[in-house]
């Protein structure tokens, strides 16, 4: 494999989420993103490759600025094994509260673990609904029609801090990814356009209900981030949905996500009546201890719907080096 090097692409939220995009997402943007400013079949092409580690990318998930996934797990486990916490249910919430918290808070909680609940900042996670009413454009201002009524489901991301004894929440716009990528012409090509995209400052819709102006973002900047690079770390923050490849199962604390893959056709949705595709990824936030060369620890999948496409998960590993 190629000398790695990692990027980091900051996005400006447009309005609003139904969900934090995750890596496969982001890696299916990026691919149509390609053949938009190329060719569709520069765009297969690219997709294959990366399937054969021809050419290696790895993506992490939609991260807010500035903040990284808590390894919940591993606290967790640090509690369960831990003698004499007075109060630890109060601390098991503290811990699943803190769905992001920056590097170096991370570090020093995972020092002293049962301190987290005092640390701020961090970002929290919840889901809502909105409610919308909607009337058929022939019936628009009929008398005595009532209006159809239902909820689109939204992701609301807030910043914690702590001020004056008193915790001041505020919701996160500035979110970011990372891109591991090698020194090929491939990658640099890519690198390119999605400098020339950031220069356009081109919508890209990551996620359902695009058209009410819900998951649309725009390249703020891409910087290269060379101490990442240059690490040899023997575990790593698992930033995106991996599959696991090599890695060391008996070492690493995981959290796994489970899904049903089905064909989707825009006229009616998904076939319900076609037997899917169960897939269980290692979800970010999971502390990897990679099998050799950390590259190697995730793969791509061909899709069994669409031998055009394959299921990312070469997920972006962040160093530990602490």
């Amino acid at each position: 494999m190629e000398e790695i090097r990692t990027y980091k692409v900051g996005m400006k939220l447009k309005g609003r989420l139904t969900q934090l995009p995750d890596s496969q997402k982001i890696f299916g943007a990026l691919t149509y993103l390609l053949g938009e400013y190329t060719t569709s079949e520069n765009a297969g092409s690219f997709v294959a490759d990366v399937k054969e580690r021809k050419v290696f990318c790895s993506l992490s998930d939609m991260l807010p600025e500035g903040f990284l996934p808590v390894p919940q797990t591993w606290f967790l486990d640090c509690v369960d094994k831990s003698d004499g916490i007075a109060e630890p249910k109060k601390l098991y919430k503290a811990i699943k509260q803190r769905q992001y918290m920056d590097e170096n808070k991370i570090m020093q909680m995972m020092d002293n673990p049962q301190q987290i609940e005092n640390s701020y900042p961090y970002i929290s996670v919840y889901n809502s609904h909105q409610i919308h009413a909607s009337l058929e454009s022939l019936q628009y201002g009929l008398p005595g029609l009532d209006p159809e009524i239902y909820s689109v489901p939204e992701c609301i991301v807030e910043e914690v801090r702590i001020s004056g004894g008193r915790e001041e929440r505020s919701q996160v716009t500035d979110f970011c990814f990372y891109l591991g990528a090698d020194k090929g012409e491939k990658m640099e090509q890519l690198i390119q356009i999605i400098k020339k995209a950031q220069e356009q400052e081109r919508l890209f819709f990551l996620g359902a209900r695009s058209s009410q102006g819900m998951n649309t973002f725009v390249i703020k900047d891409i910087t290269a981030v060379s101490r990442i690079s240059e690490s040899n770390a023997v575990r790593y923050l698992n930033l995106g949905m991996l599959l696991p490849d090599k890695i060391d199962f008996n070492k690493s604390y995981l959290k796994i996500f489970t899904s049903e893959r089905r064909p989707f056709h825009m006229p009616g949705g998904w076939e319900k009546d076609v037997c899917g595709q169960v897939v269980s990824f290692i979800q970010q936030g999971s502390i990897i201890y990679p099998l050799g060369d950390p590259g190697s620890a995730g793969k791509c999948i061909q899709s069994v719907f669409d031998e055009n496409a394959i299921l990312f998960g070469n997920a972006f590993m962040l160093p530990m080096n602490y």
